[in-house]
C-alpha cells in the first residue's frame, strides 16, 4: 500500500522539512506531494489531504478521499475530526497517517489501494496446515479468469511455488534477490527476467531452493522488489503468500500489503494463534488490524469454532475438501465466491 499524501500548510520550510523527511523514509510507502494553499490541491491523484487548521477545512470538503487537519499545539479529541499535531515527530506522524486513512478508507468505503497502481494481497496465518498457499493460488486463479493481470510471490521459507505450476523457469527467487543485491540500478529493468508466465494467466517467480536465500532478502529490499514489480503498472494484483513470524521482513510485507487474508481452520490451537498474532500485532503497530480479514479454510462442524467478539471482518469459511489432489484442490476453491469479498 502507497498512500499519496498531500500536505498543506502555508510555512514553506516546514512543508519542504516534512516532504523530504517522510520521502526519505518511507518512499515505498508515502507518496508526499506539499501546497501552501488548499486551492492548489490538484484535482485527482490523492488519497489523504492532511491540511492546516489555518484553512478551516472539514471532511466533507473531501467526499473521495481522507481528511485530517494538521494542529499545533496540544490536540484536543474530536469524534467528528482526525487531528495530528504538526510538530510531532516524523516516525509518529507516519503512523498515525497510517491509522487514520486505513479507519477512515474501510468506513467510508473507499477501495484501499485501488487507485491507479497495484493492489497488493498479502496470504497468511500463525498456523500450519490451513491451506494458505492453495487459497493464495486460487485466488489468483480466479482474478486471472477474470482476465486481471496478477502475479503471485512466494515468500515462505520453505516455498515450494513450483510444484503448484507446470511451466518451469531457470531463473527463481535466489537469483532475483542476488541480482537486487548486486545490481540495484540494473534491477527494474531484468526483474521480468525471473517471472514465469503461467497458461492460467497467473505469473510467478519460483521459489528460492534453499530457505537461507529468501531469508537473506531484508525488508528495504522487499520494498524495493515491490516498487520494481509495480513501477511498470502492468499488474492488477500482486497475491505475497508469506510466514507471519514477526520479523522485519515480514513487517514490511504487512505495511506494503493493501489487504491482508489471515487463514485459521476454526480449532482451538489455531483461534488461540490468531488472537495472540492479533495482540502482538496491535503493539507493534495497531493499524495492522484494519486491513487484516479472516478466512477459516478447512472448518470442521465436529472440531471447529468461530473466534467470538471477533473485531476484524470475516470473509468467509470452507468445509474441508477430502479425497483430492493439490490440483483438484485448488480447482475446488477457484469457484468459492467467498474470494468476491477480497
Amino acid at each position: 500500500m502507497k498512500i499519496r499524501l498531500a500536505i498543506v500548510d502555508s510555512q514553506v520550510d516546514y512543508l519542504n522539512k516534512i516532504i523530504t523527511i517522510l520521502s526519505e523514509n518511507y518512499a515505498g510507502l508515502l507518496e508526499v506531494s506539499g501546497f501552501t494553499h488548499p486551492d492548489k490541491l490538484p484535482k485527482k491523484n490523492i488519497d489523504f489531504v492532511l491540511a492546516s487548521s489555518e484553512f478551516g477545512l472539514k471532511e466533507i470538503d473531501f467526499p473521495e478521499i481522507v481528511f485530517a487537519e494538521l494542529a499545533e499545539g496540544d490536540v484536543q479529541e474530536d469524534e467528528d475530526l482526525s487531528i495530528i499535531n504538526k510538530y510531532t515527530k516524523y516516525d509518529q506522524l507516519f503512523k498515525e497517517v497510517t491509522a487514520i486513512y486505513l479507519l477512515k478508507a474501510k468506513r467510508n468505503k473507499l477501495r484501499i489501494g485501488t487507485t491507479d497502481h497495484t493492489r497488493i494481497v498479502a496470504f497468511t496465518s500463525p498456523n500450519g496446515g490451513v491451506g494458505v498457499t492453495s487459497l493464495a493460488i486460487a485466488y489468483a486463479q480466479r482474478l486471472a479468469r477474470e482476465d486481471k493481470k496478477v502475479l503471485y510471490l512466494n515468500l515462505e521459507r520453505f516455498g515450494s511455488t513450483e510444484t503448484y505450476f507446470k511451466h518451469k523457469n531457470s531463473q527463481d527467487l535466489a537469483q532475483a534477490i542476488f541480482e537486487l543485491k548486486d545490481n540495484r540500478e540494473g534491477f527494474t529493468k531484468t526483474i521480468e527476467e525471473y517471472i514465469t508466465h503461467e497458461q492460467n494467466g497467473v505469473d510467478y517467480i519460483p521459489s528460492a531452493p534453499i530457505a537461507l536465500d529468501t531469508m537473506d532478502l531484508d525488508p528495504e529490499e522487499l520494498e524495493f522488489m515491490i516498487a520494481s514489480l509495480k513501477k511498470n503498472k502492468y499488474y492488477d494484483e500482486i497475491i505475497i503468500d508469506f510466514n507471519l513470524y514477526l520479523t522485519e521482513r515480514e513487517l514490511m510485507t504487512l505495511r506494503l500489503a493493501d489487504k491482508v487474508v489471515m487463514v485459521t481452520d476454526g480449532t482451538l490451537a489455531g483461534n488461540t494463534k490468531i488472537l495472540r498474532t492479533l495482540e502482538s500485532l496491535d503493539l507493534v503497530e495497531p493499524a495492522f488490524r484494519d486491513k487484516i480479514e479472516l478466512i477459516y479454510n478447512k472448518f470442521s462442524n465436529k472440531i471447529s469454532k468461530l473466534i467470538a467478539n471477533l473485531d476484524i471482518e470475516i470473509i468467509g469459511g470452507i468445509n474441508p475438501i477430502t479425497n483430492a489432489g493439490t490440483e483438484k484442490v485448488i480447482a475446488t476453491l477457484v469457484e468459492k465466491d467467498l474470494f468476491d469479498n477480497i
